[in-house]
């Protein structure tokens, strides 16, 4: 059966929206996915609060099985162009694992106004940042719903990007007396 010709975004949003009503939010690893020296065991992931001071919450469940091989840890985020928006990296040296051992991984994100829609996640650790040891991607997704300002009188649309900058303005009223000071009139001289 014939459907009618839909732009890209559209076309990505029915794609994606029989996921939207089951987004994944805990990922536990297969038994048959190979395994390096460390691995994420487990993903769990929450979003609390309300538009634009959402947090992000994640759980990682992370064995480490090599000594003095510790990894650090990264989560970017991918709108639904498949694009990856933005990263959190708490720390940029390797902090977990300098003993074999399975760790609890708490991150907790501070999250920048988005537009609405479905952020799926991807999760890094490595030992530098040339050098993966475990990625597991759009294995979890968040779904923001609400705008960032509730008092936008037209919606935020995702062709102007994912993330609406906080911004503030000043206005300064300039008198007729400022303006003529700041106006140098050039002079021509026509010989």
């Amino acid at each position: 059966m014939a459907t009618a010709k839909k732009d890209v975004a559209s076309a990505l949003d029915d794609y994606t929206s029989d996921w939207q009503a089951t987004l994944p939010s805990v990922w536990m690893r297969p038994a048959l996915l190979a395994k390096r020296k460390s691995w994420f065991e487990k993903i769990e992931v929450r979003l609390l609060g309300e538009q634009p001071k959402h947090k992000l919450e994640c759980s990682c469940d992370i064995i480490c099985e090599g000594a003095n091989s510790p990894v650090f840890i990264s989560v970017d985020f991918i709108d639904r162009n498949l694009g990856a928006i933005m990263q959190a990296e708490p720390r940029t040296q390797p902090f977990i694992g300098f003993t074999p051992g399975k760790y609890r991984v708490d991150l907790s994100i501070d999250m920048p106004p988005l537009v609405p829609g479905v952020y799926w996640l991807k999760f890094w650790i490595g030992t530098h940042n040339t050098e993966t040891v475990d990625n597991i991607s759009q294995a979890v997704a968040i779904e923001i719903v609400d705008y960032p300002a509730l008092n936008r009188s037209y919606p935020y649309t995702p062709d102007h990007g994912s993330v609406v900058a906080p911004s503030c303005a000043e206005v300064r009223r300039l008198d007729l007396r400022d303006l003529r000071d700041a106006i140098v009139p050039s002079v021509v001289k026509i010989a």
